[in-house]
Order: C-alpha cells, then sequence, then structure tokens
C-alpha cells in the first residue's frame, strides 16, 4: 500500500530527481508541446512583472521570459529553489512560506500557477493571498488537471472533494483536490477574479488540462 505523503514534503525530497525529469524534454512532451504552448498563448498579450508560483525547478519559468517582462518565481520547496537559482541565475527566485503565501513586498501584472492549485486544500485563502501580490487588473493564469479527469475519483459528480493519487515511481501518493469549473468560478468571484479565457488542452483526444485566464477586478467592496 502506498505511504500517503504531503505534496511540499514530497517535491522537497525529490528535488534532485523532479528537477531532471522536468528538464527532460521526451518525458514530458504534453507539458512542453501541448500545455506550455497553451499557457503560453493564452498570456501572450500581457507583460510586466510575472511571478511564477510554484515555479519547482524552474524549467517552466524561463519559458515566461521575454524582452517586455521581468519574471520572479517561487516554491515553496528550499532544495527545488536552489536548483532553480543554480540552472536560471537571471530570474530571481523566493522560498513561498509553508502555508502558500508568497510574502514579496512586490505587486505583479501577471501570477502564473502550473499545477498547483489541485494540491491546496483551501484554495479560497490561497486566491485571497496571491491577490495582494496581484495589482488591479492584473491577471491569474492557472492550469489544474481537467475536472472530467479528476471526477472519476468519486462515484457521483461533485463540486470539490478529496482524492489520493499515486504520483511518480516512488510508490508515495499525495492528497489533490477535485474542483470543478463551476466550482473555481465561484472561488475566483470571491476574491475578485472574473474568467477572461479558458482553454482545454487533450491528450490523444481526452481532456488532461483545463487552463484558466482571469483578472483581478476592483473589489466590490471598496
Amino acid at each position: 500500500m502506498s505511504e500517503t505523503v504531503d505534496p511540499i514534503s514530497y517535491y522537497d525530497s525529490i528535488a534532485e530527481t523532479f528537477a531532471k525529469q522536468a528538464s527532460d524534454k521526451n518525458a514530458n512532451l504534453f507539458e512542453y508541446d501541448g500545455n506550455m504552448p497553451s499557457l503560453l498563448k493564452l498570456s501572450d498579450q500581457i507583460s510586466g512583472n510575472v511571478l511564477d508560483y510554484g515555479c519547482g525547478a524552474g524549467n517552466f519559468t524561463d519559458m515566461f521570459s521575454r524582452d517586455d517582462r521581468f519574471v520572479d518565481g517561487c516554491d515553496t520547496s528550499p532544495h527545488l529553489v536552489d536548483i532553480a537559482r543554480e540552472h536560471y541565475p537571471a530570474i530571481n527566485f523566493y522560498n513561498a512560506s509553508k502555508d502558500g503565501s508568497v510574502g514579496l513586498d512586490k505587486e505583479y501584472d501577471l501570477i502564473v500557477a502550473k499545477l498547483v492549485f489541485h494540491y491546496v486544500a483551501n484554495l479560497d485563502a490561497t486566491l485571497a493571498s496571491l491577490s495582494d501580490n496581484l495589482r488591479i487588473g492584473g491577471h491569474l493564469l492557472f492550469s489544474v488537471p481537467h475536472p472530467d479527469k479528476t471526477q472519476k475519483h468519486f462515484s457521483s459528480e461533485i463540486d470539490e472533494g478529496t482524492y489520493v493519487d499515486e504520483v511518480g515511481q516512488f510508490g508515495l501518493t499525495l492528497p489533490m483536490v477535485h474542483r470543478s469549473l463551476g466550482r473555481l468560478s465561484t472561488l475566483l468571484a470571491n476574491n475578485d477574479f472574473s474568467i477572461v479565457k479558458t482553454d482545454i488542452v487533450y491528450d490523444k483526444q481526452v481532456p488532461k488540462r483545463l487552463n484558466v485566464l482571469a483578472v483581478r477586478q476592483l473589489n466590490k467592496n471598496v
């Protein structure tokens, strides 16, 4: 039986192996040739300060770099941040706190969260925290496993639910959260985000990723 571990401990413990796998395009062909082109296209009109939230080893952070952008990365894994700093010295990488808060006194025009939110139990709190680092009119771009894929862990259709799934080849499972697009839309709206665009990325005609671009609006209570 697989042991269930928390995501932060897991990725920190396998940082070097994870970094090598992430840099292997052949091993991650879907992310490089399928998912990343979708994310880059969704964000292609956005310039300025960019934060890759949950940057890992920095492989995909670097792909958001352009002459009209200043890109930072942050992650809760200190080991992955060290690896990212070594391999991409032109990018500033920061340690996020264990509760997921960024902890930077800086506003961003775009925050990217690629395959992060399905590990977050309290997404409402995380969205509220991220909005503190996002200017009014700034954008949040995130990628999650498509709800059709994660719904299969449950016997009936639900808007939100926790499941565990095995990752990698280490005999370990991680707790993850399924959320429908409707639930994601509600959480975003509760934190003054409005969805601008969505994109479904398919793998052999099966929905695999749901990518969402949202804009931060002026707080409705102001």
